[in-house]
């Protein structure tokens, strides 16, 4: 509960003023671990503590807002230390400040890209949710990086989850961008949004339809596990962005790919 959070995190300050006393005193104390581990417990505290986490995280890994100048991280940086300060800042539900970051995070700490990924996809949902954004489309060049990393390093852990292509479909969504759903839609399946045609009409006559059978949409060809059948969630996704766009026809045409595959 809040209390027993707002406790810790008052624990883990009064702790960590002693190791910095013990490393006044020559005493090692402090290392990446220590900073990861105080930052995400000051973040689940209240308001006062959260910014502490944030003053310890400029002093001691580095990190810069917007137009601020980092300065040379004291600890080593880990995975751990750059995903406590990505959550502290999804906490802290400050969009241009976790805009920066998740930026940040590309371009820094591709290694450990797995990893962080999923928390920058929904980061990207909870500015879209907030404010008029694009963070559909960098949802989507997240997806396009993840992909070309795995071709990259030969390991297929970079690919994007299911879960991943759910959380940028409902991106998508909150920003009622089609086109990028669309894109999305194509790297998830391999199936281009285009194949999907409604009928002109209502009611095709027999022979019309069995032509229509014959040119069935047909997937790129992948290598094995890169075409996924659609989750119900990502075709709801899907369905909400298509809604929002307000426009018949692309609603008729989630219908056809609806229809497709379910």
């Amino acid at each position: 509960n809040n209390l027993s959070h707002e406790r810790n995190a008052s624990d883990a300050k009064l702790i960590f003023r002693q190791m910095k006393e013990a490393e006044a005193n020559g005493i090692p104390a402090i290392d990446g671990y220590v900073i990861a581990r105080l930052i995400t417990l000051l973040g689940r505290g209240r308001p006062t503590d959260q910014q502490f986490a944030l003053d310890v995280a400029r002093e001691y890994i580095g990190y810069a807002g917007p137009g601020e100048e980092p300065l040379p991280p004291k600890v080593k940086l880990t995975s751990d230390a750059r995903l406590s300060v990505l959550l502290l800042l999804r906490r802290l539900r400050r969009s241009r400040l976790l805009s920066s970051y998740t930026e940040q995070l590309k371009e820094v700490d591709g290694e450990n890209m797995p990893v962080w990924a999923k928390h920058v996809l929904e980061s990207y949902h909870d500015i879209a949710t907030k404010v008029p954004s694009n963070e559909s489309e960098k949802s989507l060049e997240l997806l396009k990086k993840m992909l070309e990393e795995a071709v990259r390093r030969s390991d297929k852990k970079f690919r994007p989850t299911m879960h991943n292509y759910e959380t940028a479909l409902m991106v998508c969504w909150r920003c009622g961008d089609w086109q990028s759903a669309c894109e999305v839609f194509r790297l998830m399946t391999g199936y281009s949004a285009a194949e999907f045609t409604p009928p002109p009409h209502p009611y095709q006559p027999p022979s019309a339809a069995v032509e229509a059978s014959a040119q069935s949409p047909k997937p790129l060809s992948r290598s094995e596990g890169l075409n996924l059948t659609p989750s119900n969630l990502a075709m709801l996704n899907l369905m909400r962005t298509a809604v929002a766009s307000e426009d018949a026809n692309t609603m008729l045409q989630f219908w056809e790919m609806y229809l497709y595959f379910f």
